[in-house]
């Protein structure tokens, strides 16, 4: 290990940057410690117990000028933990990358002149995908069907059917709330509501849902488990 010059938490915090930044380019945004993964395409948390473990890896390392070895308290490890957070800060990072969603194949950007399959790129600023590569010529009959289902008989069916459609879109990759609307199903029971709620949550990529109830978005903590979610969906 290289010696430190001074060990202090301004030198350990770029020492912990430096290792995190071995496996893929490091930023910080939305309260959390983000590393990009050329693999995936993704960006992904990392830990706090990750970090800990490499400001703790430093016990023992030499320090020029002393005779001592460097000693790491828990205090070392909090202060280095938060200056590396400060030095890596990229705020609205996220909030100002391009709408699409990661594909095991690429980035599928959507935009005004359509759908576009791109390579992975940490400029794209995913954190969210499939496993799956993209098929622009899948299709989904059964959902369709079922979508038909629901609104049959309704003089208004195609087009309760499209806003649905436009709502989950819009959802899956990261733009929904630019519109500021929200939907609200409304019937008796055994109509379907269940199902389809099932259905779209199931369909968005893991991690990406939630289900904070709109009567606790005033409370900063239950507001703040929206950011980097897709989907906010409450059954009652």
């Amino acid at each position: 290990m290289k010696p430190f010059q001074r060990a202090d938490h301004v030198e350990l915090s770029a020492r912990l940057l430096q290792d995190l930044a071995r496996a893929g380019a490091v930023i910080f945004d939305e309260g959390r410690v983000y590393r990009y993964g050329s693999r995936t395409g993704l960006w992904s948390i990392v830990d706090g117990a990750e970090q800990s473990r490499i400001v703790q890896s430093f016990a023992g390392a030499e320090v020029n000028g002393s005779k001592r070895p460097l000693s790491i308290k828990a205090s070392d490890v909090d202060g280095a933990i938060k200056l590396a957070s400060h030095r890596a800060a990229h705020p609205g990072f996220f909030a100002t990358g391009p709408r699409g969603l990661a594909f095991a194949n690429g980035f599928v950007e959507v935009g005004a002149d359509g759908i576009a399959l791109r390579a992975h790129s940490d400029d794209n600023r995913a954190r969210l995908g499939y496993a799956f590569d993209f098929d622009a010529s899948a299709s989904a009959p059964r959902f369709a069907d079922f979508l038909r289902e629901l609104y049959e008989g309704d003089a208004d069916a195609a087009d309760k059917i499209l806003l649905l459609q436009e709502h989950a879109g819009a959802s899956l990759i990261g733009c929904a709330p630019r519109f500021q609307v929200a939907l609200v199903l409304l019937g008796e029971g055994a109509n379907g509501k269940s199902t389809l709620i099932f259905v779209l949550t199931r369909v968005m990529p893991i991690g990406s849902t939630c289900a904070i109830p709109p009567q606790d978005f005033e409370q900063e903590y239950r507001r703040a488990l929206l950011a980097g979610k897709l989907f906010n969906c409450v059954s009652e």
